[in-house]
């Protein structure tokens, strides 16, 4: 609550937004489709391949918000700064994916079958470099927006 209102006239999803929004989206479904066709061919289980996206899903989703809270620096810099809530959803939809990959009777729910410790590493490996793809997206968008406000984009115009 540190930054002022936005003007009344002004949009609630500006450009700037709904890019960054796409952007990010866009990447995360790539993770997700290639994690996909990935996991089919070296589990040999669609059931295996679709827990396995899910999960990646469920923390690549966690990672969003967390990323997403400061559109301006890192988000390892503003930590749950602000928000006393956000530890406690996050482990509890943690704990809750857990629940779901690791009770048989929930799994069968979803048609998962259980993960190995193996593809729950490689799953965790993949939310990471789904949080390093969000935050190069925050990153880049960052950038190009500060050089089209410091005039950094257009030439300088000739000297005498």
């Amino acid at each position: 609550m540190t930054e002022p209102p936005r003007r009344a006239d002004a949009r609630l999803f500006d450009r700037a937004i709904l890019t960054h929004g796409l952007w990010q989206g866009c990447g995360l479904l790539v993770l997700l489709l290639a994690l996909y066709a990935g996991a089919r061919v070296v589990a040999n289980s669609e059931d295996m391949a679709r827990a396995m996206v899910f999960t990646v899903l469920v923390l690549a989703n966690l990672g969003l918000i967390y990323a997403n809270r400061n559109l301006t620096g890192p988000s390892w810099r503003t930590g749950d700064a602000g928000n006393r809530y956000a530890a406690r959803i996050s482990a509890v939809t943690v704990l809750l994916l857990a629940r779901v990959l690791g009770i048989s009777p929930v799994s069968r729910l979803f048609v998962f079958e259980q993960p190995t410790p193996w593809i729950l590493l490689s799953a965790a490996g993949l939310t990471v470099l789904g949080l390093l793809w969000l935050e190069a997206v925050k990153w880049a968008l960052g950038r190009k927006s500060r050089q089209i406000r410091c005039g950094a984009s257009r030439p300088a115009p000739p000297r005498n």
